[in-house]
Protein backbone atom coordinates (compact mmCIF):
# COMPACT_ATOMS: atom_id res chain seq x y z
CA UNK A 1 0.00 0.00 0.00
CA UNK A 2 1.37 3.80 -0.28
CA UNK A 3 -0.41 6.21 1.84
CA UNK A 4 -1.36 9.92 -0.22
CA UNK A 5 -3.06 11.50 2.85
CA UNK A 6 -4.63 11.90 6.20
CA UNK A 7 -8.27 12.43 5.89
CA UNK A 8 -9.02 12.40 9.58
CA UNK A 9 -7.77 12.18 13.03
CA UNK A 10 -9.23 11.55 16.34
CA UNK A 11 -8.21 10.54 19.92
CA UNK A 12 -7.65 6.52 18.77
CA UNK A 13 -6.74 6.17 15.22
CA UNK A 14 -5.75 8.36 12.58
CA UNK A 15 -7.68 7.61 8.55
CA UNK A 16 -5.90 8.04 6.02
CA UNK A 17 -6.25 7.40 2.04
CA UNK A 18 -3.81 5.00 0.28
CA UNK A 19 -3.89 3.12 -3.30
CA UNK A 20 -3.31 -0.87 -3.18
CA UNK A 21 -0.08 -0.86 -5.59
CA UNK A 22 -1.36 -3.95 -6.74
CA UNK A 23 -4.63 -3.21 -8.41
CA UNK A 24 -4.06 0.56 -7.93
CA UNK A 25 -7.72 0.78 -5.98
CA UNK A 26 -8.38 3.64 -3.49
CA UNK A 27 -8.23 2.22 -0.38
CA UNK A 28 -8.29 3.99 3.28
CA UNK A 29 -6.35 2.97 6.02
CA UNK A 30 -7.44 3.11 9.52
CA UNK A 31 -3.87 3.24 12.06
CA UNK A 32 -4.53 2.99 15.69
CA UNK A 33 -1.66 3.06 18.52
CA UNK A 34 -1.88 -0.07 20.18
CA UNK A 35 -1.79 0.39 24.26
CA UNK A 36 -3.22 -1.91 26.94
CA UNK A 37 -5.78 0.17 27.38
CA UNK A 38 -7.09 -0.24 23.96
CA UNK A 39 -5.97 -2.91 22.92
CA UNK A 40 -9.21 -5.17 23.58
CA UNK A 41 -11.46 -2.08 22.16
CA UNK A 42 -9.47 -2.71 18.91
CA UNK A 43 -9.95 -6.24 18.54
CA UNK A 44 -13.82 -5.84 19.06
CA UNK A 45 -13.85 -3.11 16.23
CA UNK A 46 -12.18 -5.85 14.22
CA UNK A 47 -14.78 -8.71 14.88
CA UNK A 48 -17.16 -5.74 14.31
CA UNK A 49 -15.87 -5.07 10.94
CA UNK A 50 -15.41 -8.49 9.57
CA UNK A 51 -19.34 -9.18 10.32
CA UNK A 52 -20.96 -5.94 8.97
CA UNK A 53 -22.00 -5.70 5.36
CA UNK A 54 -23.80 -2.12 4.73
CA UNK A 55 -23.78 -0.01 1.82
CA UNK A 56 -22.32 2.88 3.58
CA UNK A 57 -19.98 1.32 6.38
CA UNK A 58 -16.53 0.31 4.41
CA UNK A 59 -16.09 -3.46 4.08
CA UNK A 60 -12.38 -4.67 5.98
CA UNK A 61 -10.05 -5.87 3.23
CA UNK A 62 -7.19 -6.68 5.72
CA UNK A 63 -5.83 -6.39 9.18
CA UNK A 64 -2.10 -6.04 10.01
CA UNK A 65 -0.68 -5.78 13.62
CA UNK A 66 3.40 -6.05 12.77
CA UNK A 67 5.52 -7.53 15.44
CA UNK A 68 7.23 -5.17 17.74
CA UNK A 69 5.28 -2.15 16.68
CA UNK A 70 2.39 -0.98 18.93
CA UNK A 71 0.50 -0.30 16.15
CA UNK A 72 -2.52 -2.07 13.96
CA UNK A 73 -4.16 -1.12 10.75
CA UNK A 74 -7.41 -2.01 9.11
CA UNK A 75 -7.28 -1.80 5.39
CA UNK A 76 -11.00 -0.69 4.25
CA UNK A 77 -13.02 0.19 1.54
CA UNK A 78 -13.14 3.51 0.22
CA UNK A 79 -17.16 4.72 0.66
CA UNK A 80 -18.10 7.60 -1.90
CA UNK A 81 -20.44 10.03 -0.38
CA UNK A 82 -21.43 10.19 3.82
CA UNK A 83 -20.41 7.40 5.92
CA UNK A 84 -23.25 6.03 8.02
CA UNK A 85 -23.00 8.47 10.98
CA UNK A 86 -23.52 11.48 8.65
CA UNK A 87 -26.25 9.85 6.75
CA UNK A 88 -28.31 8.37 9.58
CA UNK A 89 -27.73 12.14 11.45
CA UNK A 90 -28.81 14.26 8.50
CA UNK A 91 -32.07 15.95 8.36
CA UNK A 92 -34.65 14.14 6.22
Amino acid sequence: YSFISEIARGEFSTIVKGIQKSSDAVVVAKIFEVTEENEEDIVAEFDNFKTLRHERIPALFAAYKPLNVPIAIFIMEKLQGADVLTYFSSPK
